[in-house]
């Protein structure tokens, strides 16, 4: 008989965090409070201001937070203690 390892929760946790940071950066972004990254970036023009497209550099943070805090859940990886 398998068990899970006790640090389940915290990975099971992590996991929810990590949703519940994207869910609020998405849905943030939607609602339109306040101003968003590209208004302030262009309010503020000046040659250290990055392109548009280099923003999306979030798009790959938030995949790959997702990806680690899923793979943290898969059974290969109960041996490891800490992540």
């Amino acid at each position: 008989m398998r068990t899970h390892p006790p640090n389940l929760p915290l990975r099971v946790l992590a996991l929810l965090s990590v949703l519940a940071n994207v869910a609020f950066n998405y849905g943030y972004m939607q609602l339109g409070i306040g101003s968003d990254i590209r208004e302030i970036s262009a309010r503020y023009e000046n040659l250290l201001t990055p392109a548009p497209y280099a923003f999306l550099i979030w798009a790959v943070i938030h995949a790959a937070l997702i990806l680690y805090a899923v793979i943290a859940l898969l059974p290969g990886s109960s041996h490891i203690a800490l992540h």
